[in-house]
């Protein structure tokens, strides 16, 4: 599954042979229940086909901007990740932010307090369109 960015909506890709789950952009879709639904949905799929397989799970999140209703999703896709990971299937979420951003370096401390079951990396960058 591939969804190009928009100015308001993120890049996703769910690659089901690396098992990667990527976010990239913006997040403040107009309806987000409409925008990230089929994710959730995909997402939901794609670790259920991976249960049982050796295979391990990255997240990588490169958010410029996450709005609240989008901090919900992702809080949500997390805690799917949380969930499956405590059945011994090893999810790392990879946390990118620009160095000089603290919102979002603290939106990302939050979770990786929150989500303990997950291998969580907080990453600063110069530019997250330089990753």
């Amino acid at each position: 599954m591939k969804i190009e960015k928009t100015n308001n909506t993120p890049e996703v890709i769910i690659d089901k042979d690396s098992c990667e789950l990527v976010f990239r952009g913006a997040s403040y879709p107009e309806n987000a229940t409409r925008f990230y639904n089929p994710i959730k949905e995909k997402i939901i799929k794609c670790f259920e086909d991976l249960n049982g397989s050796d295979s391990s799970i990255t997240i990588i999140c490169e958010f410029s901007v996450l709005n609240s209703i989008s901090t919900k999703y992702i809080y949500s896709f997390f805690k799917l990740s949380d969930s499956f990971s405590e059945n011994n299937k090893p999810i790392k979420i990879k946390w990118y932010y620009e160095e000089d951003d603290e919102d979002m370096e603290n939106e990302g401390e939050i979770f990786k307090d929150v989500f303990k079951n997950v291998e969580f990396e907080l990453l600063s960058v110069d530019d997250l369109d330089n990753i």
